[in-house]
């Protein structure tokens, strides 16, 4: 929907008023001379013969200029606008004189005279001089304007952005309306569920919100403005059909309103009115159409927290039935695969250590990859219950993803960290290993996000190794930096890869540690993978005396088992 243009109502589509102009001079013949001059060009021209005239001409009305003589016998003419000018900053002055002097000239620049005519002057000299000074007197009265419209948006933006709801909004952004236009009255009015208008905040008086009419578009002065999406004004509402009988009863007789849009669409309406008899002008209509768009916001904003309110309603109900199938979710984290890998033989397991740790963060997975090669995965989710659980299926699915589309450690690390990163609750870390088992190359590409350090056996010397940490915790800063290492795996190498529960095994303030775990690994080499995974486990809960701290993952790999 195109933006709403300036538009008045046929009745009010009259002629500019006629300037207004103050001539003073005790000759009056000439005085009447110049009347008629500036008359003819479209002025009103009031005639005094004295400086104390204009004074008394003055105290009755508001003059646009004010064309005096320099030298009358009780003011002289730059007396008599410095007075004029006390109470009229806008009065744009012309001085006439006979006897010019270079000291008379600059008293009336410094006055803030605009022109300066020495007599004899003729008609083309004072109709050009007194046109220049309407201009300018115009471009005055239009930047002020202008200034005072962008402040006042500045405040309803301000307003509009800082408040949580329109309610808050409306009683501040209607004072800066006020003020900015000199206006008495200001209704806000929402198109609601039912497809009725209705007034929503008015200013000053919250009577209209409980007792104005629900209006459809199309009906009454509002519904117009809705249904056009055109601005509209009513110079007298005495004679119209409106039919709100409190801005009657306010005695409001002007009136202008705009449509309210919100992404394109009418949404509601703005007026406002005032007690005396006016017309606004464009400037004014544009300002009224430029706050609208301002409280659209308001209107938008508090939509969306509503909406953000109601979604977030959803998602608890949803949580607490994922509590529901929270075992469920545990028991699917865990492979129960053979691997089809020749080369390559794999068992695993997993203890929780209380039975809340059914939703704990300590998760594996292997994933056959193409090309013969195995990925392998050890990681630990900080925290327990559903929150673990969530982002333990989001990190195991999401490496799953990336490594079937290029298994490279260091990329599909770097990916991860990028998604955890933009999910997770910053109070859930995850460490984490990921490495890819090459058989033919013999070799385990990996990258070691912080997480325990997987121990090698190497079956060629009996030694034991580690794979230290190469980068840190998956998820917890942005551009993490890691890259792929390699280490040789040949056939008989073993390596384990375990969670932390297994090193925090204690009994009487001892702790296993990755050395005992060590000791385990090698005193309990077997010729099935499953066999030696088995009497590890068995030996971290007798060191524990069957009271395992954490929940406890392992995973044991043999190369050419």
């Amino acid at each position: 929907m195109q933006a709403p243009t300036l538009r008045a109502l046929p009745e009010l589509r009259t002629k500019a008023p006629r300037p207004k102009v103050l001539v003073a001079d005790d000759n009056v013949g000439l005085a009447e001379i110049w009347s008629f001059v500036l008359e003819d060009a479209g002025c009103d021209v009031t005639i005094a013969d004295s400086g104390g005239a204009a004074l008394a001409a003055v105290a009755r009305e508001a003059f646009d200029i004010a064309v005096l003589d320099l030298q009358m016998p009780d003011l002289s003419g730059l007396e008599v606008f410095t007075a004029i000018q006390a109470d009229n900053a806008d009065v744009q002055g012309i001085i006439i004189t006979g006897h010019a002097s270079m000291e008379s000239a600059m008293d009336a620049v410094n006055r803030g005279v605009f022109g300066y005519l020495v007599k004899p002057v003729t008609p083309d000299a004072l109709r050009v001089m007194v046109e220049r000074a309407l201009e300018r007197r115009r471009l005055t009265v239009e930047n002020r304007a202008m200034l005072s419209h962008l402040s006042a948006l500045q405040q309803v933006l301000d307003t509009a952005l800082r408040a949580v709801g329109v309610a808050d909004a409306f009683q501040s952004i209607s004072q800066v309306m006020v003020d900015a236009m000199g206006v008495d009255q200001v209704t806000l009015i929402l198109l609601d569920e039912g497809g009725n208008l209705v007034a929503t905040a008015a200013y000053p008086v919250e009577t209209e919100i409980y007792e104005g009419p629900r209006l459809r578009p199309g009906e009454d002065f509002s519904g117009r403005v809705f249904a056009e999406c055109q601005p509209l004004q009513i110079r007298d509402i005495r004679d119209s059909s409106v039919r709100s009988e409190i801005l009657k009863t306010m005695g409001i007789r002007s009136l202008v309103g705009v449509p309210l849009l919100s992404g394109g669409k009418p949404i509601g309406v703005l007026h406002v009115g005032t007690r005396r008899e006016r017309v606004f002008d464009d400037s004014e209509i544009r300002l009224l159409l430029s706050i609208s768009e301002r409280i659209g916001l308001a209107v938008e904003k508090e939509r969306l927290l509503m909406e953000r309110e109601a979604h977030r309603r959803e998602l608890e109900v949803a949580y607490q039935r994922e509590r529901r199938i929270a075992e469920t979710l545990q028991r699917s984290f865990l492979p129960n695969v053979d691997v089809g890998v020749p080369g390559i033989a794999v068992a695993h397991l997993y203890q929780p250590a209380l039975s809340e740790a059914e939703v704990g963060g300590d998760f594996y997975d292997i994933i056959e990859l193409n090309g013969g090669v195995l990925g392998l995965v050890m990681g630990d989710i900080s925290g327990k219950g559903l929150d673990a659980a969530v982002y333990t299926a989001l990190t195991k699915y999401t490496i799953r993803s990336y490594a079937l589309e290029d298994p490279d450690p260091g990329r599909v690390m770097s990916l991860l960290s990028e998604a955890f990163m933009r999910q997770a609750n910053p109070e859930i870390f995850t460490t984490l290993f990921y490495g890819v088992l090459d058989i033919r190359r013999q070799c385990i590409a990996y990258v070691n996000a912080g997480h325990e350090p997987p121990i090698l056996y190497r079956a060629g010397t009996g030694k034991i190794e580690r794979i230290c940490s190469s980068g840190p915790l998956a998820g917890v800063i942005s551009d993490p930096g890691y890259e792929t290492q390699e280490i040789p795996f040949h056939c008989g190498d073993l390596m384990l890869l375990y969670t932390d529960g297994a090193t925090d095994a204690s009994h009487d303030g001892a702790w296993l540690g990755i050395e005992g775990l060590e000791d385990l690994l090698r005193t309990h080499i077997e010729d099935e993978v499953q066999n030696t995974l088995n009497a590890i486990w068995n030996g971290i809960g007798e060191f524990a005396h069957g009271k395992l701290r954490d929940d406890v993952a392992l995973m044991l790999v043999r190369a050419c088992g």
